[in-house]
């Protein structure tokens, strides 16, 4: 059934409607999001969300009634989500620390995949109006809207990562299915899609996305060695403050800074397990 723009444009308004009213609510059937909330948390205080379980004392200091009591394993787990979906948690509690603000980050990106939808209909020469079968799909309404989920960041991903491939841009659908793979791995079911045989781009331009977003974290297992911490830090909030207090030639020297960091200190012993945040000014000496 065809559809004019005024009916296309009131089943959209529909789908947000439903989309807005379980923002306010507290997620019914995953605790997932908490999680999300809390590695934000920890990486906005300076620390790596893969060293720590957040029942550790070195973390009491960032629980609240909110939301530690509803993180799912917190006694013996650290967080399973790869990089790029951590730094979109870190991203999202810069702008707001709960739920809510979680939620509707995660529905930015919804609404980016949406869009994305209709541009790859208008590219195939299809009815963009065949977006509302999935704007109005009871699943990813509770699953986005009504439990957060980081899934929301992957369909942006993907359907960005196919919408640049119908406009030719190949390589950098390349680089966006990449970045997908490191919020979740199963967007590595499209990469056979985007790679042509014999072609070395797409596995060169995978590994690289694999070793830039993971070198943040690096400190995660760092094995201890003499002069050297692990978990020193999250770089990411380090090279943050360092770049915002910068300008001009010296964003580069702050950037010469970052790279020779590494998760150690020659103040610290082998023995010196305790995570600490990284220190606020940019000039370390960490070799």
């Amino acid at each position: 059934v065809a559809l004019g723009w005024d009916a296309f444009a009131d089943l959209l308004a529909g789908a947000a409607a439903m989309r807005l009213a379980l923002v306010i609510e507290p997620p019914y059937l995953s605790s997932d999001m908490y999680r999300y909330v809390w590695d934000g948390r920890v990486q906005g205080a300076g620390l790596n969300p893969y060293t720590q379980v957040p029942a550790a004392a070195e973390v009491e200091h960032l629980r609240d009634a909110a939301i530690y009591p509803n993180i799912n394993r917190a006694d013996y787990a650290p967080t399973i989500y790869p990089p790029a979906a951590q730094i979109v948690f870190w991203a999202i509690t810069r702008l707001g620390d709960g739920i809510i603000a979680m939620k509707l980050g995660m529905l930015v990106f919804e609404a980016l995949a949406i869009a994305g939808m209709i541009g790859l209909l208008r590219q195939l020469a299809l009815p963009p109006t065949h977006v509302v079968a999935y704007a109005w799909h009871p699943l990813p309404v509770w699953e986005i809207a009504g439990n957060g989920h980081v899934e929301a960041v992957l369909l942006g991903l993907m359907v960005a990562s196919l919408w640049l491939l119908a406009r030719g841009r190949t390589r950098l659908s390349g680089c966006v299915a990449s970045v997908a793979v490191l919020v979740k791995p199963t967007a590595l079911l499209l990469m056979p899609v985007l790679w042509r045989p014999w072609d070395w781009k797409l596995p060169a331009i995978l590994v690289a996305a694999i070793a830039l977003l993971y070198a943040p974290y690096l400190s995660a297992g760092t094995w201890p060695r003499k002069g050297c911490r692990p978990a020193t830090g999250f770089a990411i909030s380090a090279f943050c403050r360092a770049w915002s207090g910068r300008s001009g030639m010296g964003h580069w020297s702050t950037c010469a800074s970052l790279a020779r960091y590494w998760p150690c200190s020659p103040s610290a012993s082998a023995s010196d397990r305790t995570v600490r945040p990284l220190p606020p000014s940019p000039d370390w000496d960490c070799w």
